[in-house]
């Protein structure tokens, strides 16, 4: 991409012209230059008013200035023509023809899991949001989400704790943070994970650009997990988004009373997949099985003996009783015993229930 492209889309991300108009220009009219667009201003296919609104917004941009800015904060742009743009958002209805981004936009972003619910999330909601994040983390699945308060924040936070990759993204400009409560946690992932914004820098967190971010978080990755959520919320326009793209689409069912389960439960109604374990959203996404067991062991294959591994790799895939491993195994109980011993000690895995599961 010649770099007079390149300025002629973030000109026309910054004066925050819509994606459908963007495209009529650079698609349809074949303008290519800041200064192809001045010279054709005038005779565009746009109302009058449209013209004059864009025509005073050009004016008052300042291409370089902004472009050092952007080099000051240390934040990276790309086109929607380069090569490390994330693939599955190309496919969506008006994937965003620039993304900032702060950390490293890494290409296994689109094997992700997005995870969203309610901000005002109950113990229960925070609970199995940990549960289902650590448990996608020893596959390496990454983990998205919109940086919010409550289920977006739990999940990210679990991600950095299980050593795992995270994507926030933002309803406002990246040079900006918000809520301000999670200012710790975007310095996390500035540094071990990555936050993205369409936004041009200063935007800030208007109520109208939470639904069209939602589109990107739910179409970055190849499924989206809902936990908790009320029939009327944001939530569920990121898994109405969703179904649209194509993905996967994930519940975790709640009290019937409560109407902050409302929207998952109505959700799973409606054909969404009920999920009571990680099992339930791999069986569905179009994982292979040697890459995840690849992707969670490689770090624990050293630290345990056979027997161990074998143990270990079962759990894995299922929590199990004793009596369940002794026979999947073959193996004298009070050889799995001292197995689940030694697991335990290593902090690898605990009783959850009647069953044995993995921890870590």
């Amino acid at each position: 991409m010649s770099s007079e492209y390149e300025d002629l889309l973030l000109l026309l991300n910054i004066v925050r012209l819509s994606y459908d108009k963007q495209y009529v220009l650079y698609e349809e009219i074949g303008i290519r230059s800041i200064k192809e667009l001045r010279e054709s201003l005038y005779n565009l296919p746009f109302s009058r008013s449209i013209i004059e609104k864009l025509s005073k917004r050009i004016d008052k941009t300042d291409i370089d200035k902004y472009k050092d800015r952007l080099l000051q904060l240390n934040i990276h742009k790309v086109h929607y023509t380069d090569l490390d743009y994330p693939e599955n958002l190309i496919h969506i209805q008006n994937p965003p023809p620039i993304l900032y981004y702060k950390g490293i936009l890494e290409k296994t972003f689109n094997k992700g899991v997005s995870v969203v619910g309610s901000r005002k999330c109950t113990d229960y909601g925070k609970y199995v949001c940990e549960k289902l994040v650590r448990e996608l983390s020893y596959y390496k699945i990454p983990i998205i989400s919109g940086l919010a308060l409550g289920i977006d924040g739990i999940a990210h936070r679990a991600a950095l704790d299980n050593d795992n990759k995270t994507l926030g993204v933002l309803g406002n400009g990246i040079d900006q943070i918000y809520p301000k409560s999670n200012r710790a946690l975007y310095s996390k992932m500035e540094s071990n994970g990555c936050i993205v914004s369409e936004f041009p820098l200063g935007s800030d967190p208007k109520p109208y650009n939470f639904p069209q971010r939602n589109r990107i978080i739910s179409g970055i990755g190849t499924g989206v997990l809902v936990i908790e959520a009320q029939e009327k919320s944001g939530t569920l326009l990121t898994a109405t988004a969703a179904g649209e793209q194509g993905r996967e689409v994930f519940a975790v069912p709640g009290n019937i009373f409560s109407q902050g389960s409302s929207g998952t439960n109505k959700l799973i109604q409606d054909g969404a997949k009920l999920v009571m374990n990680v099992e339930d959203i791999l069986n569905e996404l179009p994982y292979e099985d040697s890459i995840l067991q690849t992707q969670c062991k490689e770090e624990i294959n050293e630290e345990l003996s056979g027997n161990e591994k074998s143990i270990f790799q079962s759990l894995m895939i299922s929590p199990k009783n004793c009596d369940e491993l002794c026979f999947e195994k073959d193996m004298a109980i009070s050889e799995v015993l001292e197995i689940i011993t030694s697991l335990e000690l290593k902090g690898l895995i605990g009783m959850i229930g009647d069953k044995y599961s993995i921890l870590k």
